[in-house]
């Protein structure tokens, strides 16, 4: 079989093309018994045999970076060794099917984000060029914290630099941490400045232009395309990634509070600044795939991990590694905040992912700053995409354009593998409540008014009034300004 496979190793990987390779055996078999170097009763014999192969591993041709990455953490914990002579078994969290499929995805549909480079620059002048955004990809199991696929780059070849690694500024992707943050002091029973009632995914912010004193100088967001809204609900200003309303949400709370969490989270550079709502602050995209661990995971964090074990050539532990964990959101916290994220998914800036044709269960996040990213997770796997420059110029596409079309065709291949498949509605934990809800008015549903839609609400925190008995005072704002309608 070895013989065999010489010419064509890949051809011939037996662990992905095992009849070509068994046919490929028999022939050297032939071969052998003509050259008189066995009998034809022994190669009768040696056709018979199964291949004999010992558990799937990955070639470390098809995950580099991940390698790279293994390598320098074996380094940082046993130093300056040759792993190789020495014969060491080292067992890490990689899963080779999920990363041959993260591998292909990128290679295959990288063209989709090349395109609209070229878009970007058809007025170019004559003999101008330009050159293509770098990708990264970090899947992991949102309940271990283990990394099951990680691609660094476009090309290994060309780029040794892990930008799964590399720290940027995570834009809109941070902005679900304003939010939690926001849950947090529902969950506490403190009522936000300016409010009347805890917050809910109905709490009204507002989303015109406003600008924060930040030390001597002033600070002035601006929403996409330059669009504003008076007054938006919460889950519309996260729906639609407005930056006016989230800012303010986050003044709200407490700028330091927002920082804290996203700290705990694994965001170690964030602080307590205006900005910070919007995600100026870096992280790499494995940081995020850690943080994300809060809303997919009831709530506890866990650290993102590659090494499982390591041991001697003849299975003596030498090091065993377990993950970090920590609870940080209460259960209801993170369903409540998953649950706008579905909403952005189905409806809003990622509703590409839907378009492209991934249907499972899932919520998400589109991010866009001088790079495009989009997070999101099933019931049972996490994923990070992220595009940008190494020179850290704009790439002025936004995510919802260049990452999530990138999960997406990611998404739909994992979710046919076995072990991935079972994708299952997110389940309300106990103290959250699925409510019907008026689009026109942000109030309770019923039969009165049929355009509706449903929000997860901490128990206590729903509305009372029905859409056809609002409040007068409510009734009055609504006619003269057409407050509460953004609420779908």
């Amino acid at each position: 079989m070895l013989a065999g496979i010489l010419q064509r190793p890949n051809y011939f990987n037996p662990f992905r093309h095992a009849d070509r390779t068994i046919e490929r055996r028999n022939l050297v078999l032939d071969s052998m018994v003509e050259t008189g170097a066995i009998t034809k009763e022994q190669a009768e014999r040696a056709k018979a045999a199964p291949l004999h192969l010992s558990e799937t591993s990955v070639d470390a041709s098809e995950a580099p970076y991940f390698v790279d990455l293994v390598h320098d953490q074996l380094l940082q914990k046993l130093g300056e060794r040759d792993f190789n002579r020495e014969g060491l078994r080292i067992y890490t969290s990689l899963d080779p099917d999920l990363q041959r499929v993260a591998t292909a995805a990128i290679g295959a549909n990288i063209h989709l984000v090349d395109e609209q480079v070229d878009h970007l620059h058809r007025k170019a002048k004559p003999g101008e060029t330009w050159t293509y955004p770098q990708v990264a990809l970090v899947a992991l199991n949102p309940h271990t914290g283990q990394v099951l696929a990680l691609v660094g780059g476009r090309s290994y070849g060309t780029s040794q630099l892990d930008h799964a690694l590399a720290k940027r500024p995570t834009g809109s992707i941070f902005k679900p941490f304003v939010y939690a943050a926001a849950f947090n002091t529902a969950i506490e029973g403190t009522i936000l400045p300016g409010q009347t009632t805890p917050f809910s995914p109905v709490t009204m912010l507002s989303d015109e232009p406003t600008t924060y004193e930040v030390g001597d100088q002033e600070y002035t967001p601006r929403n996409d395309h330059g669009l504003y809204h008076e007054e938006v609900t919460a889950r519309y200003a996260l729906q639609q990634s407005l930056n006016n309303a989230t800012i303010g949400l986050a003044a709200l709370v407490g700028f330091d509070r927002v920082a804290s969490l996203a700290r705990d989270a694994g965001v170690k550079n964030a602080r307590g600044t205006p900005s910070v709502a919007i995600g100026s602050y870096g992280a790499a995209p494995l940081d995020m795939a850690g943080a994300y661990t809060i809303f997919a995971n009831n709530g506890l964090h866990i650290e993102p991990w590659t090494l499982a074990s390591i041991r001697t050539p003849t299975g003596d532990i030498i090091s065993d590694y377990t993950p970090v964990t920590k609870q940080l959101l209460d259960p209801r916290v993170a369903y409540l905040t998953t649950n706008m994220m579905e909403n952005v998914i189905d409806h809003g800036t990622g509703a590409s992912v839907r378009a492209r044709g991934f249907v499972a269960p899932a919520a998400g996040k589109t991010g866009s700053s001088h790079d495009a990213w989009f997070a999101g997770f099933t019931s049972n796997l996490l994923c990070i995409i992220w595009v940008g420059n190494d020179d850290y110029t704009n790439v002025v596409i936004e995510g919802p354009h260049l990452a999530a079309p990138l999960w997406a065709e990611f998404m739909k291949k994992a979710v046919q593998l076995p072990q991935y498949s079972d994708t299952k509605p997110f389940t309300a934990p106990e103290g959250v409540q699925m409510v019907s809800i008026d689009k026109a008015t942000n109030l309770l549903a019923d039969a009165a008014c049929p355009e509706d839609y449903e929000a997860a609400f901490l128990d206590g925190t729903a509305p009372t009034d029905t859409c056809d008995h609002p409040p007068d005072h409510r009734n009055i704002l609504q006619k003269l300004f057409g407050i509460g309608k953004p609420g779908n």
